[in-house]
C-alpha cells in the first residue's frame, strides 16, 4: 500500500509530462490489478 501512494505523488508529478503520466499509469494500473488478484487469492 505505500507503493500505491508512492505512485499517486509520482502521478501528480507527472501530469505535467504526459509521456511519463501514460507509461507510470499503465504500471500502477497492472499493480492494481496485481495486488486485487492477490487479495482475493489470499481471502479465499
Amino acid at each position: 500500500m505505500v507503493f500505491y501512494f508512492v505512485s499517486w505523488l509520482f502521478c501528480i508529478y507527472f501530469k505535467d509530462n504526459m509521456w511519463s503520466f501514460q507509461i507510470f499509469y499503465h504500471i500502477l494500473k497492472f499493480y492494481t490489478i496485481i495486488s486485487f488478484y492477490f487479495a482475493v487469492k489470499h481471502s479465499a
